[in-house]
């Protein structure tokens, strides 16, 4: 299921992306991909060479010319995965928009869930009072009382997902990334001190 989360307008003959995203692609299970304008280019068709963008030969830029049998010229994204550098500690720090608002994160594939701590659940719209704090987390501070929540979007650079099961943990100084984002992503990996994420 496609759908576009930002309204492409046409001011005279040149389109212009409203927002941020050039377009958004949205799979079902709540995780979506957006890109750029800059980000995209022509793909090739089978047995044609790719069109610029914006070229005129591709139609991009251009009027609609009604009644005029053209083949559609398809836009991929061109940039690549993610990549995050471990720090001195060998930890993958990264800043991750959760309910709309940024907060710094360790990526932690031994947590099964997005852990907050209270001051970063603050920030994202969690009000401390609405907390029932039914569950336990272990962490660096040693085990803690951990609330459960639901997160309405948790977004990475250009990947967002949807309905993420979170906990937030008293005794927690540093919000982790854990499985409930993790699992859903297209794929992640770990090599030779970098975090690769699709």
């Amino acid at each position: 299921m496609l759908t576009l989360a930002r309204d492409v307008s046409t001011r005279g003959s040149t389109p212009y992306a409203v927002g941020a995203d050039f377009c958004r692609v949205r799979y079902d299970g709540g995780v979506s991909h957006g890109w750029m304008a800059a980000d995209l280019q022509a793909a090739e068709a089978p047995g044609k060479s790719g069109a610029a963008i914006g070229d005129s030969s591709s139609g991009i830029g251009q009027p609609a010319r009604h009644g005029v049998n053209e083949e559609p010229v398809i836009l991929r994204p061109a940039g690549g995965p993610l990549v995050y550098h471990a720090d001195s500690i060998g930890h993958f720090q990264l800043t991750a928009t959760v309910n709309g608002a940024p907060i710094r994160v360790i990526v932690d594939t031994g947590a099964t869930m997005v852990s907050l701590s209270l001051a970063d659940a603050a920030a994202v719209g969690i009000d401390p009072r609405s907390l029932a704090y039914t569950a336990k987390a272990n962490t660096a501070n040693g085990e803690s009382r951990a609330a459960p929540v639901m997160l309405r979007n948790v977004s990475i650079g250009q990947i967002s997902i949807d309905n993420v099961p979170a906990v937030v943990a008293e005794k927690l100084k540093q919000s982790l990334l854990g499985m409930s984002v993790l699992s859903r992503l297209k794929g992640f990996e770990i090599r030779e001190g970098s975090l690769i994420i699709r």
